[in-house]
């Protein structure tokens, strides 16, 4: 019993000792690793672009409303201008949404 006791430390111990050799060592990395970590990273920056162009397109469609209505003060269009973004806007959210899905069926 008491020479399991005397072992228990020194098992610990080279279990942290190896744990810290794994650590130093110098892995290599697959090239399917890599590959999935482009993919994801590309996925991400695809997202990013389809969020930035949606930002724009609401932001364009605001401020050309307001550059219409102030400056040429016609009511009929801005009524236009927002039925024309109404329609545009879900049918956008629809392609890009099938898009998104088709991406990730790949």
């Amino acid at each position: 019993m008491r020479e399991e006791n005397d072992n228990q430390p020194l098992h610990s111990l080279k279990k942290d000792w190896e744990q810290l050799e794994s650590l130093a060592s110098p892995e290599r990395i697959s090239l399917h690793v890599i590959k999935e970590q482009l993919f994801i990273e590309k996925q991400k920056q695809k997202k990013a672009f389809r969020k930035e162009l949606c930002l724009f397109t609401l932001t364009a469609l605001v401020i050309l409303t307001v550059m219409a209505t102030a400056i040429l003060q016609i009511p009929a269009l801005f009524i236009t201008i927002e039925v024309i973004g109404i329609i545009v806007a879900p049918i956008s959210f629809i392609i890009f949404h099938y898009k998104r899905k088709k991406e990730m069926s790949l």
